[in-house]
């Protein structure tokens, strides 16, 4: 059965509502008495205990970037071992590659008398092999066996802004690297 209150009964019930006085809520009860809190004790300089990870914790993103210092494109080689430096001359073609250390900040000189690229070339079919040959320098005392400059001249990248490619193989402060993945110009180091 449906209880129906008409306009008039309603009217007089919302009025005596909103007449009636409100309560105030109890006083509150006095703070028993007890002895003082004590005052924080001084910061130290104890580091924190360690805590173990959280399934939710992820490793930092490698925040560690060089300047590659002639400009170019760095590749590194390891984890920071060495880094191969590669500079592109669009109005020439001509691929130039600096072996460098791991802080891409030296030179460090290559026994071998080349470094060889496997390139692509965007619009280019085929993968090209170029072959890097030692640059000597008179300034330096550098030759061929005895440099960390590599340079040849790619027709098909001339007036081309990038390339992909892997360096095949390369000898570096005794270490050994091989099929080496790289893109010119990088998104950076």
């Amino acid at each position: 059965m449906a209880l129906r209150i008409g306009f008039a009964a309603w009217s007089v019930f919302a009025a005596s509502c909103a007449a009636a006085p409100t309560e105030a809520p109890p006083p509150a009860a006095a703070p028993v008495a007890s002895a003082p809190a004590p005052a924080p004790a001084p910061p130290t300089n104890a580091p924190e205990p360690a805590t173990e990870p959280k399934s939710t914790d992820r490793p930092a993103a490698k925040t560690h970037a060089h300047a590659a210092p002639h400009g170019g494109t760095l590749v590194e080689l390891g984890d920071e071992f060495a880094h191969l430096e590669l500079l592109l001359d669009k109005e020439t073609g001509r691929v130039t590659a600096f072996a460098l250390d791991g802080e891409a900040e030296k030179p460090v000189r290559l026994s071998q008398p080349t470094v060889t690229l496997r390139i692509t070339v965007p619009d280019v079919l085929e993968p090209l092999d170029v072959e890097l040959t030692a640059v000597e320098n008179a300034l330096t005392g550098e030759k061929a066996g005895d440099t960390s400059q590599f340079s040849a001249t790619v027709p098909p990248l001339k007036g081309r802004d990038e390339f992909r490619g892997t360096i095949t193989s390369i000898g570096i402060r005794g270490r050994s690297f091989a099929r080496v993945a790289f893109r010119h110009p990088s998104a950076g180091h």
